[in-house]
């Protein structure tokens, strides 16, 4: 049971280091980083086209600055991940962002006077205006500032969103595992009889044998069919009944008669799988079954505008102090929780002197209704 469930809800937990994602965030980080520096490159060299002669040299320079800057932030970007800058208080994000910031516009400017030097062999040190790279290191800062903003300002959101789908998937597979734990709940308790039965019908009866065999094989492989379903047809889920009180016949022989009032429209619509088996179960064990007759069991269905309505009618009585939440009922009002919220409803009680109603209800989805 326990390696089923870790291997069904696997999928829902793909790890904090999904490779596909990942890939998918690469890929969009180095296209904005390319992108944007390309074109604060671009916007550089038009701003100097308006004061001077775009030179291959200052071209060169531009370029050089724009692939510097690409390259720095590349290195911060680094440095907020491996210090995890971004899970920290503001006050100590701003304090680490201003002096990271200060210091690679510092080191990128200066090896861009040097680049300034290396290019133009007749510009001396002492002729450099110092008053502009004192310009450049603000402006610098200023977009390293920007970048940061930025930066920041897309992982908190990414952050927040992530938490969110975790959250989902955390709520999924919580409800996951409540259904399938209910489920392994639900097992068929006239199993030890049928196959007692049909022990006694080999030598007695063997067509009968062989038929009950079948019957019960198809119960049983409805029932791993279904344990990983969420719903079912409630058409399918009568088929399994039909076989299941067939089984149960066997044992019972006249004692139990049943009905089905099964509106046409009904058979289309989804339900909780072992839903009605387990109310009909139930209404064999403590109601057909303590009488010395026996008694009928009635299911009948109804569409009403937003839901179907499933009565399972049978003889006897519940007692007044019984309580109708045994097991086998509190896991199936679970389970129709679960499945369809406070939507769903699931009561039985005494409709007359002989008789017990077990009804549920489903609200019907748009290609139901």
């Amino acid at each position: 049971m326990r390696s089923s469930l870790a291997r069904q809800l696997r999928p829902l937990f793909p790890g904090k280091h999904n490779m596909s994602e990942i890939k998918n965030h690469n890929k969009a980080y180095w296209t904005c980083q390319i992108l944007g520096w390309g074109i604060y490159g671009l916007l550089n060299t038009v701003f100097l086209s308006a004061f001077q002669t775009i030179t291959a040299q200052a071209l060169g320079i531009t370029v050089f600055g724009s692939v510097q800057l690409l390259l720095w932030t590349h290195l911060l970007r680094t440095i907020f991940k491996k210090r995890y800058w971004v899970t920290l208080p503001l006050w100590k994000l701003f304090i680490r962002v201003l002096i990271a910031d200060l210091i690679i516009a510092i080191i990128s400017q200066s090896i861009q006077i040097f680049g300034y030097l290396y290019i133009d062999d007749t510009l001396t040190i002492e002729q450099f205006r110092w008053k502009l790279y004192g310009l450049q290191i603000l402006n610098t800062n200023f977009i390293l500032w920007i970048w940061s903003l930025l930066y920041v300002v897309f992982h908190m959101f990414d952050i927040t969103k992530r938490g969110e789908r975790e959250k989902w998937e955390l709520q999924t597979a919580v409800k996951e595992a409540e259904l399938m734990a209910l489920k392994a709940q639900i097992n068929p308790h006239f199993l030890f009889n049928s196959l007692n039965n049909i022990r006694a019908l080999v030598i007695e009866n063997p067509a009968r044998a062989r038929d009950m065999i079948s019957k019960l094989s198809e119960l049983f492989r409805y029932a791993l069919q279904v344990s990983n379903t969420r719903s079912v047809l409630l058409k399918e889920e009568l088929a399994m009944v039909k076989n299941y009180l067939q089984l149960e016949a066997t044992q019972l022989e006249d004692r139990l008669r049943y009905r089905f009032d099964i509106a046409p429209e009904t058979r289309q619509v989804e339900i909780p799988p072992m839903t009605v088996q387990t109310l009909v179960e139930n209404a064999i064990r403590h109601g057909i079954a303590q009488h010395p007759d026996g008694g009928e069991i009635s299911i009948r269905t109804t569409l009403q505008q937003t839901a179907m309505v499933v009565c399972i009618v049978n003889t006897g009585q519940m007692k007044n102090n019984a309580t109708p939440d045994g097991i086998g009922l509190q896991n199936t009002r679970e389970r129709l929780r679960l499945l369809f919220g406070n939507t769903a409803q699931l009561t039985v009680e005494n409709t007359s002197q002989n008789q017990v109603c077990a009804k549920f209800q489903v609200p019907l989805t748009g290609q139901q209704k």
